[in-house]
């Protein structure tokens, strides 16, 4: 969101105009976003003799990093004219929290230290305001681009806190067990079937239990407070009126999304809705994050639709799965990601329009690792896959003249346990460094990655991973030192026109969410991780 001059009768007044960025990116730790729009080009106009006006706005960049000192700067006072002939000699400052440009206090150079404390979940703008010779002063005017300051943590889990299991007691309990452990973001589900059970007919009860979880995690006494990735899946069967009754399941796309030109209305209004109402809860567009679906390479929760001349039907598995399974499932899920980001990233309802959607991170559905080519693409297939489908040919371009629907490349890098055992996850982090390879060949080579799963199966069985050896895994997990310092560049650090920080980070994936696959008979499912959870660095 931008404040941009606005011209009438040569004075200067103030407008919000909400902006589509190119791109916006968000990412581990702190994540500093700005962009940039010119403001409308001042007509020709009566003014007052001796009025000062604004011509362009002012623009800041920031250097450094946020642990470190991130300073924001301004680069350009901006241009002002003074009407019917003057000169400008001197000018104001003002660094601003959010369009209602709050000042804040004190701050009045042309500098800013970026505050841990102060500002987060806040957009940060500079006003300027411009004075003649004879002393006659404009109206402040806010910079074109802002930085918006969001925190990302170095610990995060899952917690699958929408499910009925759950009460508002022991829920709470969990979210301060974790908040005690200095966790800095919490990843939930909100089933898409279990919301919107008709179309455009919300679940009042599916949408208080997701308002009361996420409110329990955000409200949570921390500092840093917490925030929570939403991970939306499962389509309703009312989205597949274009199938047979029988492959109207929760795995399936919807039937109005299956091509790069169909609508895609359903999953567009629940994604801007969802927003929306979020928004309208009072949630800061810091305090919540999307990931579109949940393992699409992975047939258990994403089977796509075929058409082989007898009209779409959900694809035979096999095996042999049916012709243009594989493929039909990469490009029908970026037709689903590109509706999903682009409704919530454009989202003009009423709450909206207040509330930043722009700033909103949206992520891929995490991949799950390289383990074979049964009943899955790989991850590092997957993402070569979906890149394909959006950039083409465009290459190391991509980014900037034809910016993919996603902010972060999620991943679930799980250790291949299909023998039972306790191994190692370098088993599957190998992989990530050629994911990131892919992701550089299309000029995303400083789009974050998130692992927004990863674990070992426990013992319940007797065969897995036991809660002591769970433990040692884990450390073993964050303190994981085969990644090349480029890939750890190239995961972490961003474009040219947004900016991010990981400098408090102590390995290359320092955003991990951790999933024990517990029975459910202990009432604090990360137990076997909870005391190294405690003692690591915040």
């Amino acid at each position: 969101m931008y404040r941009l001059a606005h011209y009438e009768a040569g004075r200067t007044t103030r407008t919000n105009a909400t902006v589509t960025l190119l791109a916006l990116l968000a990412g581990l730790v702190l994540a500093l976003h700005s962009g940039y729009k010119a403001p409308p080009a001042a007509a020709t106009i009566d003014c007052n003799i001796g009025e000062v006006d604004n011509v362009t706005p002012p623009t800041i960049t920031p250097t450094g990093n946020v642990a470190n000192s991130m300073v924001l700067s301004m680069v350009s006072h901006g241009s002002w004219s003074v009407c019917g002939g003057g000169t400008i000699t001197s000018y104001n400052y003002q660094w601003v929290h959010d369009d209602a440009a709050t000042p804040i206090p004190g701050k009045t150079s042309t500098s800013y230290t970026v505050s841990q404390t102060t500002d987060v979940a806040h957009l940060i703008e500079l006003s300027v305001q411009a004075c003649d010779s004879v002393g006659d002063c404009s109206d402040y005017v806010a910079s074109s681009n802002w930085a918006a300051l969001g925190f990302y943590p170095t610990k995060a889990v899952d917690f699958p806190c929408f499910q009925t299991t759950y009460n508002n007691q022991n829920r709470t309990d969990i979210v301060n067990e974790l908040a005690a452990a200095h966790v800095r973001q919490v990843r939930i589900v909100a089933p898409w079937l279990s919301i919107e059970t008709n179309n455009g007919v919300y679940s009042s009860t599916a949408l208080s239990r997701l308002y009361t979880c996420i409110s329990d995690i955000t409200t949570a006494n921390t500092t840093p407070k917490m925030s929570v990735i939403v991970s939306v899946f499962d389509t309703p069967s009312w989205a597949q009126t274009a199938y047979p009754s029988q492959d109207r399941v929760k795995t399936v796309p919807p039937s109005d999304c299956l091509s790069s030109t169909a609508s895609c209305a359903s999953i567009s209004n629940f994604m801007a809705t969802l927003t929306n109402d979020l928004f309208g809860q009072g949630y800061a567009w810091s305090q919540f994050s999307y990931e579109i679906w949940n393992e699409a390479n992975n047939r258990t929760f994403w089977t796509p639709a075929c058409n082989n001349g007898s009209g779409w039907h959900k694809c035979s598995e096999g095996p042999p799965p049916e012709t243009n399974y594989n493929s039909n499932a990469h490009h029908q899920y970026v037709y689903l990601t590109t509706a999903a980001y682009n409704a919530v990233k454009q989202c003009s309802l009423t709450n909206c329009l207040t509330g930043h959607p722009d700033a909103v991170t949206v992520a891929t559905g995490g991949a799950l690792a390289n383990w074979s080519t049964v009943n899955y693409i790989t991850m590092t297939a997957w993402n070569s896959y979906i890149y394909s489908d959006w950039c083409g040919g465009s290459g190391s371009t991509c980014r900037d003249t034809n910016p993919p629907p996603w902010d972060v490349i999620a991943l679930h890098p799980y250790p291949n346990q299909s023998s039972g055992g306790c191994p190692y996850v370098s088993t599957a982090f190998t992989y990530v460094p050629t994911v990131a390879t892919t992701m550089s060949a299309y000029g995303d080579s400083r789009l974050p990655i998130w692992f927004t799963e990863y674990g070992w199966a426990d013992d319940h069985l007797g065969t897995y991973c036991s809660d002591l050896n769970q433990g040692s895994r884990l450390t073993d997990a964050l303190t994981y030192p085969n990644v090349p310092d480029t890939v750890r560049d190239e995961v972490w650090w961003v474009s040219d026109e947004k900016f991010i920080d990981n400098s408090s980070c102590t390995s290359f994936y320092c955003y991990t969410y951790i999933l024990n696959w517990d029975s459910g008979t202990d009432t604090f499912g990360e137990e076997s991780i909870y005391s190294y959870l405690q003692s690591a660095p915040q």
